[in-house]
Formats: structure tokens, sequence, C-alpha cells
């Protein structure tokens, strides 16, 4: 695919420099109450976001017993709403995990109301304002925990450990949003009956993704996927060497991401290791060491192509647990340097990662205030993938440049002159489009100072340059 080739100059302010990804803000505390708040394994993300609308699930034992809370916030995480309690019985209720899918919210844990824990879902169709009845999605015998949900339009996916053949990995699915759920089903080979536990799910179009630590050998991440929404599932195989666990998994369009724990180096220093797979899941690419030297574990991934963004927490330097970060910019082939999220002297444990439009979301559970609470950060430009807002972008090669900097106009030079059409799309960090313009062939230059150019407040933009559907997409810093 022929890309074509641009300069990009700006006006003024040229001569600063700037970092590709902008810094994280600071630690934003999330509950207040006396007793433990405490996020999931990183199998289950506790944090789903879309556009402007962020949720997060904990479970809490303020009443106490553990109930699943939730708390939301519907400005990019500027502020939050109160605490929400989820589950109402007079048994625990723990592990919860979310997945969104427009303004339907739905979320998984398990609970021990009926007597053996089963796994149960709840959803709220209209962004977290309301919430419809818990609905048991397991059966009455055996015990089933760790769920972890997935959510593609209106099919919503589920897998846990149960332990009525096993432990084994289940799961069932809903075809109408969770009105209604089907049967569940075992997806891996119910002998040998080694444990299997900490499934993590993710979905991209009408594939399915399943990862899970397995003992039926010697501890090691399992992988297996269906290619019709879940209908049937292919043989289970392992995807990294041994001895490894804690996997995450995440996934857009063909590629395949997930990061896991890695005993190599001895029992009491796992390390984060990294594998993908470019066609679906046929194959899988050597492991990547992503955290060397210290004990870390229980990572969570998150995609957004090109990025691709890992959470996790360890204990470098002395430290009893904090969190640290590392991202991607090219779909996993190579990885930046490591980032501190947390530095206090407490244990900040098991983050979720999710990114929406170019903000990158974690939450984890922290004790620096004398008992567990829930904390909450976010990058506001971490993640580069806001050209898939607009969906004729999906599936087209794209090349990411260095930030530049403009004040009152934006000048263009292309490499020459063509007939072709041309469309220029200036976006906010919302992914909202606050200019847009065509023109019936390209030129050598291009000035864009307009109006709405001119008036635009300080801040990140990103210019998306369309010649006859070949695109690239630039990161701007407005100054004033």
């Amino acid at each position: 695919m022929r890309k074509n080739k641009y300069l990009l100059l700006i006006a003024a302010g040229l001569f600063m420099p700037f970092m590709l990804l902008a810094q994280w803000e600071s630690d934003t505390r999330l509950t207040y109450d006396s007793l433990e708040s405490v996020t999931s394994f990183n199998n289950a993300r506790c944090v789903a976001a879309s556009g402007a609308n962020i949720h997060v699930v904990w479970h809490d034992n303020r009443d106490g017993n553990t109930e699943i809370y939730h708390k939301r916030s519907i400005d990019y995480g500027t502020t939050w709403g109160v605490d929400e309690r989820l589950t109402t019985d007079a048994s625990w209720s723990e592990r919860p995990s979310i997945a969104l899918s427009d303004s339907i919210v739905h979320v998984v844990w398990y609970d021990g109301r009926l007597g053996s824990p089963r796994v149960f879902y709840k959803r709220s169709l209209d962004n977290g304002a309301t919430w419809g009845p818990d609905t048991a999605l397991t059966s009455a015998s055996g015990v089933a925990y760790h769920p972890s949900v997935a959510v593609t339009g209106s099919i919503v996916h589920v897998v846990w450990t149960d332990m009525r053949a096993g432990p084994q990995i289940y799961y069932t699915r809903s075809l109408d949003n969770g009105t209604t759920w089907e049967t569940d089903r075992i997806i891996t080979p119910a002998a040998p009956a080694a444990g299997k536990n900490l499934a993590s799910v993710a979905v991209s179009d009408s594939i399915v993704h399943v990862v899970w630590m397995d003992m039926r050998a010697s501890p090691q991440t399992y992988y297996t996927r269906s290619f019709d929404n879940g209908v049937t599932w292919e043989t289970d195989k392992s995807i990294t060497p041994a001895p490894s666990q804690f996997p995450s998994v995440a996934v857009l369009d063909s590629i395949v991401h997930v990061a896991y724990a890695d005993f190599r180096h001895g029992s009491t220093t796992p390390q984060i290791y990294y594998t993908r797979s470019l066609d679906n899941g046929t194959t899988w690419e050597t492991e990547t060491q992503l955290a060397e030297n210290y004990s870390s574990w229980y990572p969570s991934i998150a995609a957004s192509s090109p990025m691709v963004h890992v959470a996790w927490p360890d204990n470098r330097n002395g430290d009893t647990s904090e969190i640290y970060y590392k991202c991607s910019a090219d779909n996993g082939a190579s990885w930046g340097a490591d980032i501190r999220l947390t530095d206090n002297l407490s244990e900040s444990r098991e983050p979720s990662i999710v990114v929406s439009d170019s903000m990158v979301h974690a939450v984890w559970h922290d004790s620096r205030d004398a008992n567990w609470e829930i904390y909450y950060k976010r990058n506001p430009t971490g993640n580069l993938g806001i050209a898939e807002q607009e969906k004729t972008l999906a599936s087209l090669s794209r090349s990411f440049l260095a930030p530049s900097f403009f004040s009152d106009k934006i000048i263009l030079r292309f490499d020459q002159e063509r007939i072709e059409p041309l469309k220029i799309t200036l976006y906010d960090i919302r992914g909202v489009p606050v200019f847009s313009s065509t023109y019936a062939f390209v030129p050598s230059l291009l000035s864009l100072n307009n109006t709405e150019i001119r008036h635009l407040a300080s801040g990140v933009y990103f210019l998306c340059i369309d010649v006859n559907k070949q695109i690239e997409t630039q990161k701007l810093i407005k100054l004033k």
C-alpha cells in the first residue's frame, strides 16, 4: 500500500522539545471507607472506558461482609460520582470484572449467597445510572470463581474457573446484551483434571480469545479460541515456556497480545514477559521480557493499535509493591522504558489498565491510607489510537510521527502536488473533530489559519491527513 509522504512544519514554537507520550497525572483516591476496598486479579479488569465514561468496580467490606461496588466518571476521569453498592445479599461477593459496550455496562463476580460460590452477572442499560437484578450464570453444583467478561456489540462472553470437572475453564455467552444466557459449558479438556485458573478473555469481531494458567504438567499459560463467537472452540495449547502464570490477554484486529508472570528465575522472583500472535492466535512469537531482576506479577494488558499498554506491581528498589507501566508504540514489536506509577511507602497491588480515545486509565488498590483503598490514574495523551474513532480508518495502515507545535496556524508541505482528493481533519483529545476541510487536489504547500484553528484552546490535538483514502495521523500541541 502506497503511503503519501509529507513534511509537517509548525509556524511557531518548533524549538521546544516534547516527549512522544505525555506524563501520567497524579493519583486520584476513589474510596474513603474505613475498611478494605480491593480490585481483582489481572484476568478480571476492574476498569472499563468509552469516550468520557469511565467505570470502576471492586469488592469492599465496609458493610460487614464483602460486596461489589461501582463508581463512574462521565468527564474522562476528571471528577467521580459516589460509590454505588451493586450487591445486597447477606453473603460475601468478590472479584468483579467489568466490560462496556456503548451505554451498556456488564459486571460479573462470584459470591456465596446460594451456598457454594457461583458466578453472577448484573448490567446497567443507561451507562451506570441504574442497574438491573443479579443473575446467576453457573450451576448450583460445583464451585465457580474468578470470572472474566468481554463484549462486542450485543454478544457478552464470560469465562471462569469451575470445579465440576476440574478445576477447568467454563464459558457462557449472551446474544442479547445480557438479557438471556446460554447453558454454560467446559472449553478445556476434562483430562487431565489439573488446576486451570484465572482465565482472561478478549474478543475482536467474531473471534474470542481465552488464556489461563494451567498446571497439567508444570505451570504454563494455555490458550484457546473460537472463530464463531463462542459456538465451537479449538483444542487448547501452551503458548509460553514453563513455569509461567497469571496471563492477561488483549486483542485488536488480528493481533493478540498476552502478558504474564514468568517464574524461570525462581519461585519467589516472577518477572513480566510478553508474547503476541500476528495471525489471530495461530502462531506465537518468542516471548519478550518486560520487567527484569525483581519480583513482578499480575500484569494487566490493553491494546489500541499501534499502542500496547502493560501495568503490573513489583518490588524493585526494596519497595513492598509499586505499580509500574510499560508501553509499545508498534504493536508489541519493541517496548519503551518502565514508568513508575506509584511512589509511596505502602503496597500498591493488582492494577487494571484500559484505553479509550487518546487516554490510558489505570486502577489498583493501595494501602497508603492504613487500609486498602481504590486509586485511579490517567495519562490523557498516552494512547495514539484516536484515529480509530473514525470507522474508515480502522483497517488502513497509518504511521505516527513525533508531536509538533502550533499557535495560530498549521503549515503542511507535501512531497509533490497531485490530482487526488485531500481531506484534513483535526480532532481534540476526546476524538471530537474541531476542524475539517476537503480539497480537490494535493498542493505542495497548505496553510491552515482558519478561525477555528486560531481560537482553539491550548492542549493536545490529532491531525488526520487523508489523501485518496491513504491516511496519516499526527499528534500536535497547541500553544498560546
